[in-house]
């Protein structure tokens, strides 16, 4: 079983495709194919951007979640 990535590491891989994604739209090239495969290439990993960054900011609310759970918990035991 493949072990979960935190909130940083997801938030991470977000930026990277990100930065892949503005990087494939091409905008520096004259040739007009390269530049519509950019295109097409950019907003596939533009999805798989959203997607990270989704499960980033779902993982963080669960981490915040659990270190709130623990507090909680460590008050009432002292």
């Amino acid at each position: 079983m493949a072990k979960a990535l935190t909130s940083e590491q997801l938030f991470a891989r977000f930026q990277a495709f990100d930065e892949a994604a503005e990087h494939l739209q091409l905008d520096w090239t004259d040739n007009p194919l390269e530049r519509e495969q950019g295109l097409i290439v950019s907003q596939q990993i533009r999805l798989l951007a959203d997607k990270a960054r989704n499960k980033a900011q779902k993982a963080l609310r669960r981490e915040e979640a659990a270190a709130a759970a623990k507090r909680k918990f460590e008050s009432r035991n002292q």
